[in-house]
C-alpha cells in the first residue's frame, strides 16, 4: 500500500486537468488495445475512455459533460470478460513486488474510475439509506485450498484481538445478501481443482459511528468521508445477483465453525468489516501535514466504531472475545479523547444497525434515465408481461433485492422516446387487474402467475397508484370494470393514514410545483411521471425517495404530525457533503421553507 499511494496521488493530480487527464487515458489505451479485447467488452471500453469521469461534486471545468447514470468502469468490472480483459490487472500488481511504473499507474487509474463510479452511484441514491451507508449482512462464497484454510485459521488464533484481521487494498470483493448464491458459489469449480475446502463468509458492515463521525467533521470540515466500501451494484451488473460490492475491504475475523449442506462440508467465516474511507479525490496528500493529522483521527474514529461492532458480533459467534473487543473500543475512545480532544460515549445499541428499507418512486420513463442493464431488464420484465410470459417475468423479479422487488409492481413502461409513454403505461398491478390467469394445465406458467399475484397482492405494493394515462384508474378500478371478482378485494387499497382527498390533492399540487421549480429540466427530459402522494397513506412508516434522473439527488417525503416534510438532496458541485434543502407542507396548505 505505500508503494499504491504516491502512485494514487500522481492520478488525482493529473485528474485535475484536461491535459493530464488525457494523458492518463491514453495509457490505459495503451496498455489494453481495444482492438484486442472481446466486441462485448471493448464498447464500453471505448465509452469509458472517451470523454471525462468525475466525481460529481467536483467541477474540472471540462468541456464535455461527464455522464450520469451511466457506469461503465463499473460495468466492465461486474462482467466477467470485463473483468477478465482488464481488471485482473489490479491483483496481478498487488502480488508483484516491484510492479513496472507505468503498470501501476494505470492500474491505480482503472482503480480511480471504478472509485468514481461508486462515489457517483452513491450520489445518484443518496436519499436512501442502503446506498448512502449501506449497513446489514452480507455473504461471499468461495472454494479454497487447505493451505489458504490454515492462512484464515492462523490469523484467528492471534493473541491480540486488534491483529486478527486481513485486507484487500484497492481491491474490490463481490458479496451478495443472498445466501443462496453464496453456496452456489463455494461449491469447487471441477473435480480435480486443489480448491476442494467450501468457505461461507458471512459479513457484517457498519458505518462509522454517527456521534463520532459529527465530531470528527467538527475537527476536519474540509475532509471527505465515504461510504463507498460497500455498494449494492445489481442494477449495473448483467446478472444482477442482489450484489453488495466490497471495495478495498478491511475484514476483522471474529469467528470460524463447521457447517453441512446436504453432506457436504464448509467452514463458516464470521466478520466484521467498515464501510467507511476516505477515497476521494480531492484527498490528495492523505499522509502529509494536515492530511496525515486527518487520517489518523480518522483510524481511531473507525477503531472505535469497529470494534464496538466486533464486540456485539462475538456476544453471539466468539463470547469469550467480547469483553475484549469492549476494551479495545475504550483504548481507542481514551485515545480519541487524548490525541483530538473528541469525548463520546457511544450508544451500544448502534452495533446491531441495519440500513433501513425506504420505499422508491422510480419516475423515469425513459431508457436512458437509468443505469444500462437496469433498463434492460425493465423492458424484459415489460415484453413478458405483454407477452404473458409469466415464468420470465418472475425471473426477472427473482434477481432483484428483496428489499426493491416491490418497487417492479408499480412502475410504468420504458421508452426511448417521451411521446410514446402519453396513453400506454399501464403498472403490472394494472395490467394483473385485466389479465386472466394462465390455463393450469401449463403448470409452470399458472405457478409463475400465482407467484407474482402472491407479491402483488402484499400491503407493500401501493394500491393507490392510478395509471400514467388519461384515465387515471386504479388497479382496483380496473378489476370492478373488468368483472374480474377474484381480485376485487386483493387490489382494494388498505389506508393507514387517512387524508382527506381535496386536502391530499392540494398538497400534492404543491409538492410537484417545488419539484418543477427545483428540477423541473430533469423531469421534461425524463418524461418523468410525477409522485403520487397517496402512497404515503398505505405505508406503516409513510416515507419515500424519488431519485431525480442525472442530477445526482432527489426528494426524500414523509409524514409528519399535520405536516408533509420534503428534503431535497442536491449534489453541490464544490461541496462535498449534500445539500439539504427541507419544507414543510402542512395540511391546512400553508408553506414553509427551511434551508
Amino acid at each position: 500500500m505505500k508503494a499504491i499511494r504516491p502512485n494514487i496521488q500522481k492520478v488525482r493530480q493529473a485528474w485535475m486537468t484536461d491535459e493530464g487527464y488525457r494523458a492518463l487515458m491514453e495509457k490505459i489505451r495503451r496498455y489494453f488495445p481495444p482492438a484486442t479485447l472481446p466486441p462485448e467488452t471493448k464498447e464500453s471500453f471505448e465509452r469509458l475512455l472517451e470523454g471525462y469521469r468525475d466525481y460529481g461534486d467536483v467541477d474540472h471545468g471540462r468541456k464535455v459533460k461527464p455522464p450520469v447514470e451511466q457506469f461503465d468502469a463499473l460495468e466492465l468490472y461486474l462482467s466477467d470478460q470485463g473483468y477478465n480483459s482488464l481488471y485482473t490487472l489490479m491483483s496481478a500488481v498487488m502480488r508483484k513486488g516491484e510492479p513496472d511504473e507505468e503498470e501501476l499507474e494505470v492500474a491505480t487509474a482503472m482503480v480511480e474510475l471504478l472509485t468514481i463510479d461508486l462515489y457517483n452511484l452513491r450520489l445518484s441514491q443518496i436519499g436512501h439509506p442502503r446506498y448512502a451507508n449501506f449497513q446489514g449482512v452480507t455473504f461471499r462464497g468461495m472454494s479454497i485450498t487447505e493451505a489458504q484454510l490454515v492462512e484464515y485459521q492462523a490469523i484467528l488464533a492471534r493473541e491480540d484481538l486488534s491483529k486478527r484481521n486481513f485486507s484487500v487494498p484497492l481491491g474490490l470483493v463481490s458479496s451478495s445478501t443472498d445466501e443462496k448464491i453464496m453456496e452456489e458459489f463455494s461449491k469447487p469449480v471441477a473435480e480435480n481443482d486443489k480448491r476442494i475446502v467450501r468457505l461461507h463468509l458471512t459479513i457484517h458492515i457498519r458505518g462509522v459511528h454517527p456521534m463520532l463521525l459529527e465530531e470528527y467533521y467538527a475537527l476536519y470540515p474540509d475532509s471527505v468521508v465515504t461510504s463507498i466500501c460497500a455498494m449494492p451494484t445489481a442494477h449495473i451488473s448483467s446478472y444482477g445477483e442482489k450484489e453488495i460490492l466490497l471495495r478495498g475491504p478491511f475484514f476483522h475475523l471474529i469467528s470460524m465453525e463447521r457447517g453441512a449442506i446436504n453432506g457436504e462440508q464448509y467452514h463458516k467465516l464470521v466478520v466484521v468489516m467498515m464501510n467507511a474511507n476516505r477515497d476521494h479525490g480531492l484527498e490528495h496528500a492523505s499522509n502529509e501535514g494536515e492530511k496525515e493529522r486527518q487520517r489518523q483521527c480518522f483510524l481511531r474514529t473507525v477503531s472505535a466504531s469497529k470494534f464496538e461492532t466486533c464486540a456485539a458480533v462475538a456476544e453471539t459467534h466468539a463470547p469469550h472475545d467480547a469483553e475484549g473487543y469492549r476494551k479495545l473500543q475504550k483504548l481507542a475512545l481514551d485515545q480519541l479523547r487524548a490525541v483530538d480532544g473528541i469525548e463520546v460515549q457511544p450508544d451500544d445499541r448502534w452495533a446491531e444497525a441495519q440500513s433501513r428499507d425506504v420505499a422508491t418512486w422510480l419516475g423515469g420513463a425513459l431508457v436512458e434515465s437509468y443505469p444500462w442493464h437496469y433498463a434492460c431488464r425493465r423492458l424484459c420484465w415489460q415484453n413478458a408481461i405483454k407477452e404473458e410470459n409469466w415464468v420470465e417475468a418472475e425471473e426477472v423479479l427473482e434477481k432483484e433485492y428483496d428489499w426493491k422487488k416491490r418497487d417492479w409492481y408499480n412502475v410504468g413502461k420504458l421508452t426511448e422516446h417521451s411521446e410514446g409513454v402519453i396513453n400506454d403505461n399501464l403498472t403490472f398491478l394494472h395490467i394483473v387487474a385485466l389479465k386472466s390467469p394462465p390455463p393450469k394445465e401449463d403448470v409452470a406458467q399458472y405457478i409463475a402467475w400465482q407467484n407474482l399475484l402472491r407479491g402483488a397482492c402484499q400491503p407493500e405494493v401501493w394500491k393507490t397508484v392510478k395509471s400514467f394515462d388519461s384515465n387515471r384508474h386504479t388497479a382496483h378500478d380496473l378489476a370492478k370494470i373488468n368483472g374480474n371478482s377474484d381480485l376485487i378485494e386483493h387490489l382494494q387499497p388498505r389506508i393507514i393514514h387517512k387524508i382527506h382527498p381535496a386536502i391530499l390533492a392540494g398538497v400534492e399540487s404543491q409538492f410537484h410545483a417545488i419539484m418543477r421549480q427545483k428540477v423541473g429540466q430533469f423531469l421534461d427530459e425524463h418524461a418523468f411521471h410525477m409522485p403520487q402522494l397517496s402512497v404515503l397513506t398505505e405505508m406503516e412508516i409513510p416515507e419515500l425517495w424519488i431519485p431525480i434522473p442525472l442530477m445526482y439527488g432527489g426528494f426524500l417525503v414523509s409524514l409528519e404530525g399535520d405536516c408533509l416534510r420534503v428534503v431535497l438532496y442536491e449534489t453541490v458541485v464544490g461541496q462535498v457533503r449534500q445539500r439539504k434543502t427541507e419544507f414543510l407542507l402542512p395540511l391546512s396548505l400553508t408553506i414553509k421553507q427551511d434551508s
